[in-house]
């Protein structure tokens, strides 16, 4: 048999490097790619012993090596070797005895980059452990490859026992839905931000903002989803607390006019499409000025603030109440003609009649309200200006036609 044949196919299969050691462990030749990795020539490596190229803190692996020859058996170990300039490589060594000649076969894998790489895994695993966020990967099925800490918490459960596990596994079949919905488009190639909103069955609820992007091959194809999502459920109740303060009358909480606009504005653009009609109401507290100047501003804002509780309760929830500005008020009553908000409203005023407002003066009120229903205006060119400049001529000839008056 032409040995040097042999020779020559496991010197090009090698993986990283491949040399030779006869009985003695004694290295009989070696290729290109083992010189490369050492740094030593081929000349440097001949008839050397094996623990040329091994540290001395791994002397005590050269005999299980030499056991290898003696036994004639395949084998593998993991070691460090030692390069020209005293450098380490981790290394995989797998044996393989070539018994014609009672030779080893030492095919060698470099394990640098795969050992850095772990270790770089492992401290990108702690940095985002650390981290004050969600992140977590699914595959093209949806099903969670990986979880950080903070996520594995979140699901009580390990990270072993997420693998394989689905949306359904942790969220409500609405949440569900909408997941598999945004994973659906980042496996086209888009990114994604959302907020989501998970309602849970004490009442409470968690806003997540929800960042994805896809994990691509090489070719492009992706195989991945990232994900991250941070908790902003306190950012989002702060948010609704100021937005709360920019649309509340500070005085007596009821909806200011800038809101009012807003909702007059989306009000018009709903009877449009849908017809759902409503009627808008101006109304004035007679004489209001007496009040302020016999009893004070003091009381006098305590009146409107009764006054505003009172309205509200009498007008309803379904309805929407603001303050227009000093003793001038705005109601939005839904899915009502004229003639059904005269009668409402026309209620609420014989209530007020009979309310004592101010238990100390022993202070009663009375109002006058105009009102004008969407289905009354030109409602393609109608606007919430328009809507409230005819209510409030509507109030006027009440006022003018002696107070007390719901027209």
């Amino acid at each position: 048999m032409d040995h040097s044949l042999i020779f020559d196919f496991a010197f090009h299969i090698a993986l990283d490097g491949v040399f030779v050691l006869n009985t003695d462990g004694i290295m009989v030749d070696l290729n290109g790619d083992f010189e490369k990795l050492l740094g030593y020539s081929k000349s440097e490596l001949m008839d050397q012993s094996i623990k040329k190229i091994m540290p001395r803190a791994n002397d005590e692996n050269v005999p299980r090596i030499l056991k290898q020859i003696v036994s004639k058996e395949r084998g593998y170990i993991e070691i460090q070797l030692e390069k020209k300039n005293l450098e380490l490589i981790d290394s995989y060594l797998m044996f393989s005895f070539y018994q014609p000649l009672d030779l080893l076969f030492v095919f060698v894998k470099d394990l640098t980059f795969y050992k850095n790489q772990h270790r770089e895994l492992s401290q990108l695993k702690k940095t985002l452990d650390m981290l004050d966020s969600y992140v977590y990967i699914k595959d093209d099925q949806g099903r969670y490859q990986y979880a950080n800490e903070l996520t594995l918490k979140l699901f009580n459960t390990t990270a072993e026992e997420v693998k394989g596990t689905k949306d359904y596994d942790y969220f409500p079949v609405t949440v569900v839905e909408k997941l598999r919905m945004i994973d659906q488009q980042v496996l086209k190639g888009q990114q994604s931000s959302e907020e989501i909103v998970v309602n849970h069955d004490d009442g409470s609820k968690q806003v997540y903002l929800e960042l994805k992007a896809p994990l691509r091959n090489e070719d492009g194809s992706i195989h991945h989803i990232l994900g991250i999502s941070y908790d902003i459920t306190e950012r989002k109740r702060l948010e609704e607390e100021v937005r709360e303060l920019s649309i509340r009358d500070p005085l007596t909480n009821l909806y200011n006019r800038r809101y009012i606009n807003e909702r007059l504005e989306s009000d018009i653009k709903r009877y449009l499409q849908k017809k759902e009609t409503f009627s808008v109401v101006l109304l004035d507290i007679d004489f209001f000025k007496s009040i302020n100047d016999r009893y004070g501003h003091v009381v006098g804002d305590q009146i409107l603030q009764v006054f505003s509780k009172l309205l509200e309760k009498e007008v309803g929830q379904k309805h929407l109440v603001g303050r227009y500005g000093g003793e001038e008020f705005i109601v939005i009553l839904y899915d009502m003609s004229h003639s059904e908000a005269l009668k409402k409203m026309s209620s609420i005023s014989l209530t007020v009649q009979k309310t004592l407002l101010d238990t100390r003066n022993g202070i009663k009120i009375k109002f006058s309200a105009g009102i004008i229903s969407i289905d009354e205006l030109d409602h393609l060119e109608c606007t919430p200006k328009d809507m409230i400049e005819k209510a409030d001529q509507s109030l006027l000839l009440a006022k003018q036609n002696g107070r007390n008056m719901v027209i």
